[in-house]
């Protein structure tokens, strides 16, 4: 089975992932060189794990926000308690997505694992009708 490289987001800072099927999205440019962010490419497994670990996260964030009140009794203390629990809650979801979660990483990895391989066999009838065409004059 093929492993698909996906190049990462900004890490768990909520940003999303690329979804785009550009070559940066799957971590190399059309170069061969890392993508256009420059970050460490990962399995379709991991971009999916991590997927699913954003919407748990995002999950858990509203379910906190829905119920009123506070821990501490000033505005600083707010804050910090709101700074502890928004690392809490990243590290938190990223457990449960990476000991099977809610299943939605393995549905994301099954709809990355077929994009590419249609990709894959796209470029390689591409490559097959043209040989000569890759090569330089």
């Amino acid at each position: 089975m093929a492993t698909t490289s996906i190049l990462s987001g900004a890490g768990l800072s909520g940003a999303p992932l690329a979804a785009s099927g550009a070559a940066g999205a799957l971590g190399q440019s059309q170069n061969g060189k890392p993508g256009a962010a420059g970050g460490k490419t990962m399995t379709a497994k991991e971009a999916a794990t991590q997927f699913e670990g954003l919407l748990i996260e995002e999950m858990l964030r509203s379910a906190h926000e829905s119920s009123p009140g506070s821990l501490g009794g000033d505005d600083e203390a707010d804050a910090q308690n709101d700074n502890i629990l928004d690392m809490a809650t990243q590290q938190l979801a990223q457990v449960i997505a990476k000991q099977g979660g809610f299943g939605i990483a393995k549905v994301v990895e099954a709809g990355i694992t077929r994009q590419q391989a249609g990709i894959d066999a796209t470029n390689d009838a591409k490559h097959a009708a043209a040989p000569n065409a890759a090569l330089p004059k």
